[in-house]
């Protein structure tokens, strides 16, 4: 009886034994296939986020060309609105001003789209999401600015329309003020959130 309870002990320790042994395989191919995984996806990664780097630099000084010249812009804005007179003799420039801005702004777009197709996931290496995550927050506030910038210069031509009313009543008046349409956007017509965080850019700016 007792030789025959320890054969069993014996047989249950090399089952037991035998477990383990194959646990730890599997753990030890899984834990080895999981490095090598994670190592080639580091590898890839590494690889995409030079690339990332080589298009947001693209991106980012066309970006800053585009800042530069939308600040000259707003500038003008302030300038030729701050008297009504002078909004009647610069509508026109102003107005073709508007449409550079729109066709600087799909530009940028365009040449971002590499950063646009690329930045749908997260990345291993942190400096492919940083670059990643400063695209859209520049691409956002670019086209909501174009948009607030718009709708700003537009609040003013209405100002400018109603001005008028009472000026060309005047009989002194040699030559009637001539009444100025809102100005359209062709492409940008509503305000973008890229990054899906539910916060609209620039969207209240003004």
């Amino acid at each position: 009886m007792e030789k025959q309870r320890k054969k069993q002990y014996i047989q249950l320790f090399s089952f037991m034994l035998g477990i383990a042994f194959i646990v730890s395989s599997v753990v030890f191919v899984f834990g080895n296939t999981y490095r090598r995984d994670r190592e080639e996806r580091v590898k890839e990664d590494s690889k995409i986020a030079e690339e990332i780097a080589k298009d947001y630099k693209v991106f980012f000084d066309k970006a800053k060309e585009l800042n530069t010249y939308r600040e000259e812009l707003e500038a003008e804005i302030d300038t030729n609105t701050t008297y009504y007179a002078n909004l009647s003799k610069m509508y026109h420039d102003m107005t073709e001003k508007f449409d550079n801005y729109e066709k600087y702004v799909a530009e940028i777009e365009e040449i971002s789209s590499p950063l646009n197709e690329k930045c749908e996931k997260t990345y291993s290496v942190m400096s492919a999401n940083d670059k990643c995550h400063q695209y859209y927050i520049y691409m956002e506030k670019s086209i909501n600015l174009l948009i607030s910038d718009v709708k700003y210069f537009n609040a003013k031509v209405e100002e400018y329309n109603e001005w008028i009313i009472e000026q060309n009543k005047s009989e002194y008046l040699i030559d009637k003020y001539e009444h100025y349409d809102a100005y359209s956007l062709k492409k940008y017509t509503e305000y973008v959130d890229l990054n899906d965080d539910d916060i609209y850019l620039e969207k209240d700016r003004y």
